[in-house]
């Protein structure tokens, strides 16, 4: 880094810091206070008016963060069902309280899948009938479906077999339910 306080590689960097605190607060849902970084506040507009690109790599910077922070989580995740597994217990049914890059979900007739993460709590969803790619947020109704589902059916959809052993259970159902 460089100086300590007030130098502008030590601003570029609170910034990304900032930045990234909010999006993670987001995806938490934990929220962000930002009543604690006001002292940063002039070394970023310095920085911002000598290169308003900064914003930019300050923003990619940030959701590299967020990723990092997000796949530590997931590991983390991973390994307490390899634990639990290898203690010859069942894998505890708790569900994360989000959907996540990875997260493979039957849903009618379909698979969708959460390819990443972008700004704003939102995701970049892949829907396998149609093979339609889109942007999911927390407010629309089908993320709240596919919570509820990945919560009831307690595991996420990872692999592949899994996944299309799930997705033909979903598809017989259907055709169970129109005879």
């Amino acid at each position: 880094m460089g100086k300590g306080f007030g130098d502008a590689s030590y601003a570029r960097e609170e910034l990304r810091a900032e930045i990234a605190s909010m999006l993670i607060g987001q995806e938490l849902g934990i929220g962000h206070d930002p009543g604690q970084h006001y002292a940063y506040v002039e070394s970023w507009i310095s920085i911002l008016e000598n290169n308003p690109f900064e914003i930019f790599s300050a923003s990619m910077d940030a959701e590299r963060i967020l990723g990092y922070i997000m796949d530590i989580e997931r590991k983390q995740e991973i390994t307490n069902e390899k634990v639990s597994l290898n203690a010859m217990q069942p894998a505890p049914g708790k569900a994360s309280g989000y959907l996540t890059t990875g997260d493979k979900i039957p849903y009618n007739g379909s698979v969708y899948e959460v390819l990443g993460h972008l700004k704003q709590g939102r995701l970049k969803m892949h829907e396998s009938l149609n093979g339609n790619a889109f942007t999911l947020g927390r407010e629309d109704k089908l993320y709240a479906a596919l919570l509820y589902l990945k919560r009831e059916m307690g595991a996420e959809f990872q692999n592949d077999k899994h996944t299309n052993q799930i997705g033909e259970a979903v598809n017989q159902s259907h055709l169970d339910l129109n005879r």
